[in-house]
């Protein structure tokens, strides 16, 4: 599975800043748009809300898989 990750999940796994993981950051916004592409799912922190542009609602509108951070790890089965 491809997961494309929205910057405000990076909040909820700690302190990425640009300067720390420069050849990140300069792929990260390629990845946004290749999620739908590529059949892949967007990790995201916001919340679907009735009538607003917010990440999972434009997700659900074009068919693309949603989840956060939390669903993301329980996918992967991640355990620490």
């Amino acid at each position: 599975m491809i997961y494309v990750f929205d910057t405000n999940s990076f909040r909820v796994l700690g302190n990425y800043y640009p300067d720390r993981f420069p050849s990140f950051w300069e792929m990260f916004d390629g990845l946004v748009a290749a999620a739908g592409a590529r059949g892949g799912c967007v990790v995201t922190e916001e919340a679907n809300t009735q009538n607003a542009a917010k990440i999972p609602n434009v997700c659900e509108h074009f068919g693309v898989d949603c989840t956060n951070v939390e669903g993301f790890m329980e996918r992967e089965s991640w355990t620490f």
